[in-house]
């Protein structure tokens, strides 16, 4: 008799005993392991898992081994596809236009204009991911953007004809202003592009370069600082839900506090991506001043149509210029 009320106080405790909930998420990357996005969403992943005490447990999948294209994360995001998702920005602009903004060229001149315009623009972002079923997590920038070409480029003629990759409609729409042929590629698929010839130059940045090599296939680049490119990370509005208070408010917390950390890696990463792509041969040159007033010239149009394209930018943009103190 005694050691069957030890049992039923045994289970009994059992029974009464707070269970620990746990959460596990995979988490969609497009870019490799090494890629500071990737390192990012790890950095990401770990402070979570530490901070809830393993309750919240997020699995980083690099380089797209979820099996997504970049124009597919929103939406895979907002149909519970997969819970929570690094994404480039801009590459979303099909189902939501205003998340290519800072894609105008010459909008954003410097990483601290670019943190204003976020600073503007963030309430609406946050208003449109509501209504594609998700939540902001954190922003964090690529490096500036540069073109990459076979040949030299000393004026605007010598843009003419090129086809050149690019990640949006914005992008396009400027290449095409400047004379070249536009061709949208995921990053997945710019080196079988570059490979068959499909596309004779490539606008990114200096770490994308290293990740894809393109000293195997392009000679020259100018910076040109031409448009600015972020990823955002966002998570399933029903999954986050789920959460307890508690540990949503943890998540929001190590989101906004590594932020500035991330945002550091990107210029860190651009120092190292410049150093790497000019020790492999790809010249970097300055563009001269001349040819960039006339990209700017004519660019410069495209603010307008994309206001009148977008009208809740057009707020966003006045706002911002102001603050930058341009027209």
């Amino acid at each position: 008799m005694k050691n069957l009320r030890m049992l039923f106080a045994a289970a009994a405790l059992v029974v009464s005993a707070p269970a620990i909930a746990q959460t596990k998420w995979d988490m969609h990357v497009s870019w490799p392991p090494n890629n500071f996005h990737t390192r990012n969403a790890l950095a990401f992943a770990e402070a979570v898992k530490q901070r809830t005490q393993g309750r919240v447990e997020i699995t980083v999948h690099s380089g797209g081994a979820l099996g997504l294209k970049g124009p597919e994360v929103l939406r895979a995001v907002r149909d519970g596809i997969v819970p929570i998702a690094e994404s480039f920005l801009s590459q979303q602009a099909g189902d939501v236009p205003f998340l290519s903004i800072e894609t105008m060229p010459f909008l954003v001149r410097s990483p601290e204009e670019l943190s204003t315009l976020y600073r503007i623009s963030q309430p609406r972002m946050e208003t449109v991911l509501a209504s594609y079923n998700q939540k902001l997590l954190y922003l964090a920038p690529w490096p500036s953007q540069m073109i990459f070409t076979r040949n030299p480029v000393a004026t605007i003629a010598d843009f003419k004809g090129l086809r050149i990759r690019v990640t949006d409609r914005n992008n396009g729409e400027m290449m095409g202003a400047l004379g070249m042929v536009p061709i949208s590629v995921p990053f997945s698929d710019l080196i079988p592009a570059l490979a068959a010839g499909a596309v004779g130059g490539v606008q990114t940045s200096a770490p994308t370069a290293v990740d894809s090599k393109l000293w195997e296939f392009l000679k020259h680049a100018l910076h040109t600082n031409h448009t600015w490119a972020s990823n955002m990370v966002t998570v399933n509005l029903d999954r986050w839900k789920a959460l307890t208070p508690a540990d949503q408010k943890i998540i929001e917390d190590t989101a906004r506090e590594l932020q500035p950390t991330f945002w550091q890696a990107s210029a860190t990463a651009d120092q190292d991506g410049q150093k790497m792509i000019a020790a492999q041969g790809i010249k970097v040159s300055p563009t001269d001043p001349a040819v960039l007033a006339e990209m700017e010239k004519a660019t410069r149009p495209m603010w307008d149509r994309f206001m009148t394209r977008v009208p809740e930018a057009a707020p966003v943009i006045e706002q911002y210029l102001a603050a930058v103190g341009r027209k």
